[in-house]
């Protein structure tokens, strides 16, 4: 670090300068003088996107049962997956899998189910995430979708998850929400079939992130 003097540095940062950099270390420190951090850009962009298509009949659920997107009750998955940063977004296991090397943003994952409605008004229940998080991952929100139909109809509803990304590690994290089958406005148990009768349920996956930070200061003294 070299510090200039102040005719050095009035000659090249003169008061009300600007200086940007992606290093957060205070300019005071470089050249000195006093600077005020004006703002900081993340730089946040989009990363990865993909989304899971299963096609086919899952088996029956009943009322509270809960399972995961993951789970065999969607069969016949196929996964379209794009990156624009190598390695961000993968398909494995039945889910979305994100590896979060050096990323600091957030993940945002819609889910639609399909399928057919039995034993009278059913609708289906979003339960936060089937697999454990890391440190740093926090699921944020879960919106989640209720169909009322009554028995021997097909219905389906969307629910919209986003994590939240705070850390960069190298430990990943699946995005795999839980649902479940639950009553609406009935006394009855109601029961739901993934998929029955050719429908298609999916998930669109979107990975925003920085690709850098950018320290924006003004030099005040």
């Amino acid at each position: 670090m070299i510090k200039l003097g102040n005719g050095g540095l009035n000659a090249i940062y003169p008061v009300g300068s600007i200086y940007m950099s992606v290093n957060s270390t205070n300019p005071s420190q470089l050249f000195g003088g006093t600077w005020e951090l004006l703002k900081t850009f993340t730089g946040g962009e989009l990363l990865a996107y993909g989304i899971i298509n299963s096609i086919g009949t899952g088996t029956k659920m009943a009322i509270d049962e809960v399972k995961a997107i993951s789970d065999s009750n969607f069969p016949n998955k196929t996964a379209n997956i794009t990156n624009y940063v190598d390695g961000v977004l993968s398909f494995e296991s039945g889910a979305f899998k994100i590896n979060k090397t050096n990323i600091i943003g957030f993940v945002e994952v819609e889910t639609t189910v399909n399928g057919d409605v039995r034993d009278n008004v059913t609708g289906i229940y979003f339960k936060n995430n089937a697999n454990e998080l890391p440190s740093g991952v926090t699921y944020m929100k879960n919106i989640y979708g209720c169909i009322i139909n009554i028995y021997g109809y097909y219905g389906g509803c969307t629910n919209t998850s986003v994590y939240k990304v705070d850390t960069e590690t190298d430990t990943p994290f699946y995005a795999n929400p839980n649902f479940s089958p639950y009553t609406c406005f009935s006394p009855y148990v109601g029961s739901f079939t993934p998929n029955a009768g050719g429908l298609s349920s999916y998930q669109i996956i979107k990975v925003y992130a920085k690709k850098q930070l950018t320290y924006l200061w003004k030099r005040t003294a």
